[in-house]
């Protein structure tokens, strides 16, 4: 959450609910240097881990935000790819990486058209009292 607590006078600790915070992810994993792996395949056939480490910098680069989706789950949000670490383990040709995302709410500013009076008025008469 995105809570704050306050002091106030005569009444001691108080806990101003606000808006959740946005959410943040870490995801650890490895991209497969084999062919024969199963269990990563796009759009039937395997590729190689550059291809997806290539893909998730060009998501950075575009300064736009992505669809992040774990199947299974309830877990559907738009999000940007904070950090991206990746690289080889000794003895182990698949391509090691910690992905860090977090949560993107859409938002925009409105224009707000501001309109003057048309006719100048005169400023109000202020009559002194009479001695």
């Amino acid at each position: 959450g995105n809570n704050k607590t306050e002091e106030i006078i005569k009444l001691g600790e108080i806990n101003l609910l606000r808006e959740k915070k946005l959410t943040e992810c870490t995801i650890e994993g490895f991209l497969p240097a084999a062919p024969n792996a199963p269990y990563i395949v796009t759009s039937g056939r395997f590729e190689p881990p550059e291809f997806y480490l290539e893909f998730f910098e060009k998501i950075r680069a575009s300064k736009t935000p992505c669809r992040f989706i774990i199947s299974d789950t309830d877990v559907n949000m738009l999000a940007s790819i904070e950090d991206l670490e990746y690289g080889l383990k000794a003895g182990d040709p698949d391509t090691h990486y910690t992905m860090t995302i977090k949560e993107f709410r859409p938002f925009s500013s409105k224009t707000v058209v501001i309109k003057l009076p048309t006719a100048p008025t005169d400023p109000p008469k202020i009559e002194k009292p009479a001695p």
